[in-house]
């Protein structure tokens, strides 16, 4: 019985340590700087309100008076920077 354990466990130990040998996908993380976070937060919400603002009857009537489409700036709104 005592032989059967030490065979067991060697088992164990050689799977274990040949597992640890395999390449493994490098993963690299970094500090996101606090004025990146807050900049893309003030984005977000500056993005909002002029979607709202472009949504009211009256912009819409003004931008058309000046030759704009609505819809497309809407479009160019929520276009990524």
């Amino acid at each position: 019985m005592n032989s059967r354990f030490i065979r067991m466990t060697s088992r164990l130990l050689i799977a274990s340590v040949l597992s640890l040998s395999l390449p493994l996908q490098p993963t690299n993380a970094g500090m996101v700087e606090t004025d990146k976070v807050t900049a893309s937060a003030q984005s977000q919400s500056e993005r909002e309100r002029i979607r709202t603002f472009l949504d009211r009857e009256d912009v819409r009537k003004e931008l058309q008076a000046q030759g704009v489409d609505a819809n497309a700036a809407k479009v160019r709104v929520a276009a990524p920077d």
